[in-house]
């Protein structure tokens, strides 16, 4: 099983260092478009947005309960239909049945190949 995953332990305060994130990220091409505080209501324009909006897990697991517990949030509120990139062969039949049940379409596409698909726009 491919891992992915980076992890960077850093010595200052968890304030500083999200002060940090948008110039590293900067850095290295990427930006942050928008930031959500938890503690505001979600705007109605974005509820509707969501309603109709799907979702797609890529290269995700739902081997724990703490997994699948996240994952099931995800989509709450989203009303389109729900994907998962994911090699059927290595999936736990907990995750089969987890799928199942949380209506998630698995596509069975080796990971590297959905990422630059996604690229490429394909």
């Amino acid at each position: 099983m491919t891992t992915f995953g980076l992890r960077k332990d850093l010595r200052v305060s968890f304030d500083e260092a999200l002060a940090r994130v948008p110039e590293a990220l900067k850095a290295e091409g990427f930006g942050v478009l928008t930031e959500i505080d938890i503690q505001t209501p979600i705007p109605d324009i974005v509820k509707d947005r969501r309603a109709a909006a799907g979702v797609v897990f890529i290269g995700c697991r739902f081997h724990d309960q703490m997994l699948r517990t996240y994952a099931r949030q995800v989509p709450k509120r989203a009303g389109g239909p729900k994907f998962a990139i994911v090699d059927p062969a290595l999936l736990t039949k907990n995750e089969q049945r987890f799928l199942a049940s949380q209506e998630i379409r698995p596509i069975a596409l080796p990971l590297e190949r959905a990422a630059a698909r996604l690229v490429a726009g394909v």
